[in-house]
């Protein structure tokens, strides 16, 4: 009956860990604009409960937070707020680790989905360890290395059903009206950035383990001169 119990007790934590991204990590974009996960060098999105939304769908989310309104803090916590995927808040809270101070900082989460926005300050991010996934392979390393780069918008998320890539890129462009500068489409991975035009930000995505019932899925647009695609 104890080991019962306790195989519930186990199974239970699973099940919550799944559902809920720690607050002690955090996912940024870095200069060609891939997910960099902070504070872990485990990939924060694979923790996450796959959400149903479709890869279109998931684009008009991002649209919706990070494309409509100002591009600015308020913009983004009014829309995710006021989001019908019902977003809650979360703090996300980086203890001191020796020279380098504590960071803390909002973002918004639901099943599957973590939203934030980042104003550009690395401030209690040096030397803190990351992990970067890219078309499959994931790079490790701290934060200095590789490094966050201008003020940014976030979305990202595991999908159980992202459906045709090629679509859910050209639903991106079409939303963004931006100039493309790379859009690659594989059968397990895309990626892609556009430029908008007559400023200095970038909107890019980045897919990988499509076809599986956990891809995973970045947005971001940032603003950063001199970016490369």
């Amino acid at each position: 009956m104890r080991r019962a119990f306790l195989s519930l007790l186990a199974l239970t934590a699973t099940s919550v860990s799944a559902q809920s991204p720690s607050p002690a990590t955090l996912i940024l974009s870095e200069k060609f604009g891939r997910p960099m996960t902070v504070g872990s060098q485990q990939g924060a999105r694979a923790a996450l409960q796959a959400s149903d939304l479709s890869g279109v769908a998931a684009v008009e989310l991002f649209h919706a937070l990070c494309l409509t309104g100002e591009f600015d803090a308020a913009s983004f916590t009014k829309a995710a707020e006021g989001s019908a995927t019902k977003l809650t808040a979360q703090e996300v809270t980086l203890e001191p680790e020796g020279n380098t101070s504590a960071f803390r900082q909002n973002r918004y989460v639901t099943q599957g989905v973590l939203a934030n926005w980042w104003n550009g300050s690395e401030d209690g991010l040096k030397n803190r360890l990351i992990a970067i996934r890219d078309r499959g392979v994931t790079t490790t390393g701290k934060y200095g290395s590789f490094k966050a780069a201008g003020r940014q918008c976030n979305v990202s998320m595991t999908l159980a059903q992202v459906g045709d890539l090629q679509t859910m890129a050209d639903r991106l462009g079409a939303l963004t009206g931006g100039v493309p500068i790379k859009v690659v489409i594989k059968p397990k991975w895309a990626d892609g950035s556009w430029a908008l035009p007559g400023s200095a930000k970038r909107v890019s995505f980045a897919v990988v383990d499509a076809g599986t019932r956990a891809a995973l899925v970045h947005f971001t647009i940032q603003e950063i001169e001199g970016a490369k695609p």
